[in-house]
């Protein structure tokens, strides 16, 4: 895949327990034969009752664009925020690969950069490094 540059040294790989995110950490780490453990604090935003609607559903059902329920975009960043650090404390001096959805990687990176937060493509990579118990951008 685009961004994974060999060797793949990671000894395991951290996914969003969502059915796509969970597809491609299997597809990634199969040829590797490292193990895939999902867990839930790295799920995308939990959008409440705007789930599984179209936009068209959403302009008909909520007309003003409020969301009653769900969490807020602080909310999910604090929660993608602490278990990505819970995850590299586990895996301190390691080197790990997490698989997860555009909104949660544009929450993580948008926690270690002041720039502007541009849409992440399918299958985007970021680098993140942990330094001093906390996320930091890659230096350099």
């Amino acid at each position: 895949m685009r961004g994974l540059r060999p060797p793949f040294a990671a000894p395991r790989v951290f996914v969003s327990p969502l059915t796509r995110a969970r597809q491609t950490a299997e597809i990634v780490a199969a040829p590797h034969e490292v193990p895939v453990v999902a867990d839930a604090g790295l799920r995308e935003i939990d959008v409440g009752s705007w789930s599984g609607l179209t936009r068209a559903e959403l302009q008909k059902r909520f007309p003003n664009g409020d969301r009653p329920d769900g969490e807020t975009r602080e909310q999910h960043r604090e929660r993608v925020h602490a278990a990505v650090e819970r995850i590299a404390r586990a895996n301190l001096g390691r080197r790990i690969l997490i698989v997860t959805h555009g909104g949660t990687m544009r929450a993580l990176r948008g926690q270690v950069s002041d720039g502007a937060q541009h849409p992440i493509a399918n299958c985007g990579v970021i680098e993140l490094h942990f330094r001093d118990d906390r996320l930091t951008a890659p230096i350099g």
